[in-house]
């Protein structure tokens, strides 16, 4: 039933695209600065949506092909983590399922953020003179940072399975008392997705500006 719940909530999940359209926003800027501007937010854009897609799909899909013993440990294990004992059967049930939630809402939330954040330092950076794209990229990076730790993952899971089932004073006694054990996957997971977005922005930052450059310079040399 479990690996059910998670299969079929993996099947939403990964129908609901974190892509969205693009608005045109009505500006005064040149061709060439509308053009770069474009540009940037797909580039960005495209880095988070690889990423967390690549990163929730590896989670959920292994969750999904534990065996069902493993499985209960290791949510048993990872609501230990989070401040969370025993996991009761419905909660343990359902565990799943919320994970999937959260980790899709942060994702979208995240990626929704792009567009927004650039818009507030575009004008800044961009008539910087020198490499207004790099210090930008800078800001990207803190900002996604920023946007994960805020959103709370473990917090918010960790709330929906307390509305569940109300602990006990014996859970209590518990939470305080027993060592903690060392898997946490949600916490893992965090830490993946900022290493991954870390290391593309990194990675992909020179081929970008490359390409800016290439292409306001055919513009230029067009119009």
């Amino acid at each position: 039933m479990k690996c059910f719940l998670i299969l079929l909530y993996l099947t939403i999940v990964l129908a609901l695209p974190l892509q969205t359209s693009f608005k045109a926003i009505q500006t005064t800027r040149s061709i060439e600065e509308e053009e770069c501007y474009v540009n940037t937010i797909e580039h960005y854009e495209n880095i988070v949506d690889v990423v967390l897609s690549s990163e929730s799909e590896e989670l959920l899909i292994n969750l999904s092909h534990i065996p069902r013993a493993t499985l209960d440990h290791t949510l048993q294990t990872q609501a230990y983590a989070m401040g969370i004992y025993p996991l009761n059967r419905l909660q343990r049930v359902k565990m799943p399922v919320i994970i999937g939630k959260h980790i899709h809402e942060m994702n979208l939330r995240i990626y929704q953020s792009i567009q927004p954040t650039i818009d507030h330092y575009w004008s800044i950076v961009y008539n910087q003179e020198t490499q207004p794209l790099s210090s930008l990229n800078g800001i990207i990076a803190q900002h996604l940072m920023d946007q994960i730790d805020a959103y709370n993952l473990l917090g918010k899971i960790k709330q929906d399975l307390d509305q569940i089932a109300s602990a006990s004073y014996r859970d209590l006694f518990f939470r305080w008392f027993r060592e903690p054990e060392e898997l946490d996957f949600l916490s893992q997971h965090v830490s993946d997705i900022k290493t991954s977005l870390l290391l593309e922005l990194h990675i992909q930052l020179m081929d970008f500006l490359t390409r800016i450059q290439v292409e306001t310079m055919e513009l230029m040399d067009y119009h």
